[in-house]
């Protein structure tokens, strides 16, 4: 049991469950209180030699405070009359703008997030302090805001509606409605520096790219994250195979990079301990050049909490990372909580993190490669089993082939990134590198192309409950954490059985 006794965890699950219960209980709500008693329980046992009935309310208070003071006010809210209407905007770019091609004559659509601070309409400024999404219509050459810039636009506003959520969404009709800074300041020198860089990095992987325009475009989304140039049958195919994360910059190629730059600082003799003074720096440029996407940021700060550690001369434990990340970026904004692409993020990685610690002894039977093919095994089988009950719950939908695709996947992206890599630091042979990635990639395709003509099962769902979803990942969480004897797994397949039930 010491093994889950990390107070860092216990804080975060229960500032977590605070936050939850601020943003979507009503009052003496005792159903929902009772919704929290497996968040509650959890904590405790991580919290360790800090139990304390007064440490628990006041990290619950802190939760619920702070996803309390993130509301507009009344008068401060988003109007009911706004949609379609042509309205003046003021706020801060949020990540590096992406253009979508409508033909080839270069006109289409810019988007990027950015976060609204004022909106005028009517002769009134309401104060908002809210994320939105910006479409941008326009040309590939358009001059566009950096990431962090502040911006005012003149446009309509929208909502986009998905599964257990809605987007607002601001319709921009051409750059000249946007205004940007006049005043340069040192950082937005700095972050046309690193805009002309990224493009540097997309005209050398796509230096060899002529009639392998699919195979180059998926090299750009899996290195850099942009995935404009990857055609819409090959987003199908990735998409119904359970591959689409690969296009997401996110833990996997963090991790992909970090393993990748370790084996370089190996090589001239860099000890482990010291390494985090380089791969820092690597991956904070990393997470700008790839677009700042909230992905991105989420697995680079958890990297960098456990890469300080050593360099402070403390130890480093990933379980307290993940935690210290999680917690940071809910006290900036609590309301990413609910976030589909954040829930991802941490629920995955924390049951990678408990099916990992659950079969360590069994893994470390093994040796080389036999001992990295049993990793991915278990660390694919982790993924599925966290990720499908979300994606029924968020999306409506879901499939199970994408734990036979990821096994072939994985290793292969590994190659890819590595291959790279190389072309990126050696642009003399980027060619060589180039279409030996081609090959790779079209190695891959090959394979889901196979994989795609097996029966495959898509789940659909009407509507999964969110008490259901509470009690699959409880279970779960029971059976990696406490289950000991056969009692035990037999309580905790019972749980998740019935919940299953209920998702499906």
């Amino acid at each position: 049991m010491h093994e889950v006794r990390r107070p860092l965890i216990g804080v975060s699950l229960v500032v977590s469950a605070g936050i939850l219960w601020g943003k979507y209980s009503q009052p003496r709500d005792a159903g929902f209180l009772f919704f929290m008693l497996p968040i509650f329980a959890l904590a405790w046992l991580c919290i360790g030699k800090y139990k304390s009935f007064f440490i628990f309310i006041l990290l619950f208070g802190l939760g619920v405070l702070r996803v309390i003071s993130s509301f507009p006010d009344g008068e401060n809210q988003i109007p009911k009359n706004i949609l379609d209407r042509q309205v003046h905007f003021r706020g801060r770019v949020l990540n590096e703008p992406y253009f979508y091609s409508f033909s080839d004559v270069g006109r289409g659509v810019w988007k990027f997030n950015a976060k609204i601070e004022d909106l005028h309409i009517d002769d009134r400024i309401y104060q908002l302090d809210q994320k939105f999404r910006v479409r941008l219509y326009g040309w590939y050459n358009d001059k566009l805001p950096v990431p962090w810039e502040w911006i005012s636009l003149t446009g309509k506003m929208n909502t986009n509606r998905y599964y257990h959520g809605v987007d607002w969404e601001i319709t921009v009709r051409s750059v000249d409605h946007v205004e940007r800074e006049k005043n340069r300041t040192m950082w937005i020198t700095m972050a046309e520096f690193f805009r002309i860089m990224r493009q540097k990095a997309l005209n050398i992987l796509s230096a060899e790219s002529g009639r392998f325009d699919d195979h180059a475009g998926i090299q750009q989304a899996v290195m850099l994250g942009v995935r404009e140039k990857v055609s819409e049958p090959m987003r199908n195919l990735f998409r119904d195979m359970g591959c689409m994360h690969v296009f997401a910059i996110s833990g996997l190629h963090v991790g992909l990079l970090i393993l990748v730059i370790t084996l370089l600082l190996k090589a001239v003799g860099l000890s482990l301990n010291q390494m985090g003074w380089v791969l820092i720096p690597i991956l904070l440029l990393f997470a700008y050049i790839t677009g700042m996407r909230p992905s991105v940021w989420r697995a680079s700060l958890m990297a960098i909490v456990y890469l300080i550690a050593p360099l402070i001369y403390a130890k480093p434990d990933m379980g307290n990372s993940v935690a210290f990340s999680a917690l940071f970026l809910l006290l900036i904004n609590p309301n990413q909580i609910s976030e589909p692409s954040f829930v991802y993020s941490y629920l995955i990685v924390i049951f990678i993190l408990l099916f990992y610690a659950k079969f360590k002894e069994k893994i470390h039977r093994f040796s080389g490669v036999k001992r990295y093919f049993v990793s991915l095994i278990l660390t694919t089988l982790a993924a599925t089993i966290t990720s499908i009950p979300l994606t029924l719950y968020f999306f409506g939908s879901g499939t199970w082939i994408g734990l036979l695709s990821n096994l072939f996947v994985i290793p292969m992206l590994f190659l890819i990134v590595l291959a790279s890599w190389l072309s990126l630091l050696l642009p003399a042979l980027a060619s060589i590198f180039n279409q030996s990635v081609y090959i790779l990639i079209e190695i891959i395709l090959i394979g889901l192309r196979g994989l795609s003509a097996l029966p495959v099962t898509v789940w659909q769902a009407d509507e999964v409950p969110a008490m259901a979803l509470f009690a699959w990942y409880g279970s779960c969480a029971y059976l990696l954490l406490l289950a000991r004897r056969r009692t035990d797994w037999i309580i905790g397949i019972m749980m998740a059985a019935g919940a299953l039930i209920f998702i499906f």
